[in-house]
C-alpha cells in the first residue's frame, strides 16, 4: 500500500474554493452545477507504483480492489479526485465544474509526461454525469404538480419531499457520446422551489430541460390561502 500526504502542495481551498460555494445563498433562475464526473484516455500503460509514488496526496493499495486496480489522487483547489487506471484511462468525481474537471484530468496527464516521461496524449475527454440544482424563486404547489400528465412524474411522500419529474431528452440534444439514447431525465421538484438533476451530461442537456420544465412550475406557483 502506498499513501502519501503532504500539507497544500497541490494547492487548497481558496478564497473561491468549494467551501465558499457550499455556504453560498443559492441563486434565482440560474443552473448550478455542484458536482461532475468525467474521464480521459492519456494513451499509456503505467506503472502504477511508480505513478502512486510521484503523485503527492496519493492512495494506492492493490489489495482493496483486484478487479479495478488504481491509483486514487485527491486534488484540492480545484477540488476533485482523480482515479488513475494501468490501461492509461482517468477518471474523475467531485468537481464542482465542467472546467475544474478537465483541468485536474489535464494536471495528473501533465505531471505522468513531465515527471514519469510517459508519452501521454491527452484525448477523448468526456462528461460522465453532472449533478445540478436550479431554485426557482417561487414555492411550487407539489400535490397539484403530481396530478399534471405533462411528464411523467414519481411522487412518495414517505421517501422522499420532493416530486421525481422526468423530462425526456431527444436524441438530437444529446452528445454523440451520450449511450442513454431516448432516456428521460430525472429533475427532483420541491416546494420550496429548488429544484436537482442528476445524471445528465452536458450544459446543453440541462438547458433544454429547464426549457421544457420551467414553463409548467410557473402555472403550479403555490398560492397561500385567504381568509
Amino acid at each position: 500500500m502506498t499513501k502519501r500526504k503532504r500539507g497544500k502542495a497541490e494547492g487548497a481551498f481558496g478564497d473561491n474554493g468549494l467551501q465558499d460555494d457550499a455556504a453560498s445563498t443559492e441563486k434565482v433562475g440560474e443552473i448550478m452545477v455542484h458536482n461532475t464526473s468525467a474521464a480521459a484516455l492519456t494513451g499509456c500503460v503505467l506503472d502504477l507504483d511508480k505513478v502512486a509514488l510521484s503523485f503527492v496526496n496519493s492512495y494506492y493499495n492493490p489489495a482493496d480492489n483486484p478487479s479495478r486496480v488504481h491509483v486514487r489522487v485527491e486534488y484540492r483547489d480545484p477540488f476533485s479526485i482523480v482515479e488513475m487506471y494501468e490501461n492509461g484511462r482517468l477518471k474523475l468525481t467531485s468537481a464542482p465544474s465542467i472546467d475544474a474537471a478537465r483541468l485536474n484530468l489535464r494536471r495528473a496527464a501533465r505531471r505522468l509526461k513531465v515527471h514519469l516521461g510517459y508519452d501521454v496524449k491527452f484525448h477523448n475527454f468526456q462528461i460522465c454525469g453532472l449533478m445540478a440544482t436550479y431554485y426557482t424563486g417561487f414555492e411550487i404547489n407539489i400535490n397539484k404538480l403530481t396530478k399534471d400528465t405533462t411528464f411523467p412524474i414519481k411522487y412518495d411522500l414517505e421517501r422522499s419531499p420532493g416530486a421525481q419529474v422526468m423530462v425526456p431528452v431527444p436524441d438530437e440534444i444529446k452528445g454523440p457520446d451520450d449511450q442513454q439514447k431516448d432516456a428521460n431525465i430525472t429533475v427532483t421538484v420541491f416546494h420550496s422551489g429548488k429544484t436537482s438533476v442528476l445524471g445528465a451530461k452536458s450544459l446543453r442537456v440541462l438547458e433544454y430541460v429547464y426549457a421544457r420544465l420551467l414553463p409548467l412550475l410557473e402555472t403550479f406557483k403555490y398560492q397561500p390561502r385567504r381568509d
